[in-house]
């Protein structure tokens, strides 16, 4: 594949996953490519897989030769149709850099680096076992003393706590909606960007059937468009109504405005109609 041939729905959807779009490249991608499920779905896709470069892009030093042929064969396995594409993504992925690179290219560059990540996941049972690249030898690994005291992990109410004391927390109340499941709810929602930490706490929200309902987070950024929130993720509320929710937003959330709670189906969904919406939080302005 020639990194700099991208076709443009593409070229835009990584963008998007990157750094955002501004409204005039949305139009231009809702043109090529009308909104549906399966683009929304391959846009969160992207999204995760730009959250995996962007923790692992200050490597770019040139791939062992050794790791490379291993990491193609492991590609290859019960995979005939494109062995050339992934080698050639493999082999240059390495030498890439945001800061040597313009902007199709590493485009290109996140778009491969799905394509490996759905054959790596496709076949999991086809990969032949291969031997670890480097092990420490058995004198080197630590051995615990079966004596010493393990220290217990905080609690969700201790982590909320010291995130309160971080600089740059923001702190809203929630407001009930209309909505029966919401009806004398209250808590409220911590959230400091800096961190991409928050916490949720509510009071008196109707428990749920997780068979048939569940509850989901959408943040607003003030840098996305209001029509595509960040999935926070989903979540179940027992018979008293009483809940501390860790906040796990699936991409970066930069400037965030406003939380909703609305209700979905089992398992949340990719783009909400929001028809049933329980709470909302609006953020204090910094």
């Amino acid at each position: 594949m020639n990194d700099e041939e991208l076709p443009r729905d593409l070229e835009l959807m990584a963008d998007e996953a990157l750094q955002g779009l501004c409204p005039n490249e949305w139009a231009e991608l809702d043109r090529i490519r009308p909104p549906s499920v399966e683009r929304e779905a391959e846009l969160r896709e992207l999204e995760l897989v730009a959250a995996e470069v962007a923790c692992a892009e200050a490597v770019v030093e040139r791939m062992p030769a050794t790791l490379t042929a291993r990491i193609v064969a492991d590609t290859e396995f019960g995979l005939t149709r494109a062995p050339a594409l992934i080698a050639s993504v493999v082999r240059l992925a390495p030498q890439r850099s945001r800061a040597s690179v313009d902007r199709v290219q590493y485009a290109g560059w996140l778009l491969a680096a799905l394509v490996i990540l759905s054959f790596w996941i496709a076949w999991p049972s086809a990969q032949t076992p291969s031997a670890p690249i480097a092990q420490l030898p058995v004198a080197q690994l630590p051995v615990p003393r079966p004596d010493a005291p393990v220290a217990a992990p905080p609690s969700l109410a201790e982590r909320r706590q010291a995130l309160l004391q971080t600089e740059g927390v923001r702190q809203a109340a929630w407001v009930a909606t209309k909505d029966p499941s919401g009806l004398g709810a209250s808590g409220d929602v911590v959230w400091n960007a800096h961190e991409q930490k928050g916490f949720m706490r509510f009071h008196g929200l109707a428990k749920n059937d997780r068979q048939k309902i569940q509850y989901q987070l959408w943040i607003f950024d003030k840098e996305r468009d209001a029509k595509h929130p960040v999935d926070g993720g989903v979540f179940d509320v027992g018979e008293d109504g009483e809940l501390l929710v860790a906040i796990d937003p699936r991409v970066p959330v930069h400037h965030a405005t406003l939380f909703a709670i609305t209700i979905e189906p089992p398992g949340g969904v990719v783009v909400s109609k929001r028809e049933r919406i329980v709470v909302t939080a609006a953020l204090p302005p910094t």
